[in-house]
């Protein structure tokens, strides 16, 4: 096997497994997309349409 022939495969098989990778990345965001979807259906439907809920907040909130 010449050099050239081993990093032309080395290739091949970096693009494949890259392909995978992001197929499967690609089906588990489609998966937890549709049940976050699902879950925000639920809540709606337990709060009611006419109340907003407060989801709150992820850091320090600035003092006004």
């Amino acid at each position: 096997m010449s050099i050239e022939y081993d990093q032309q495969e080395f290739m091949n098989e970096y693009v494949n497994r890259q392909n995978r990778v992001i197929s499967e990345l690609t089906a588990r965001n489609l998966l937890l997309e549709t049940r976050l979807s699902m879950a925000e259906k639920k809540i709606q439907e337990l709060v009611g349409e006419d109340e907003k809920v407060d989801g709150g907040t992820f850091g320090e909130e600035e003092k006004e």
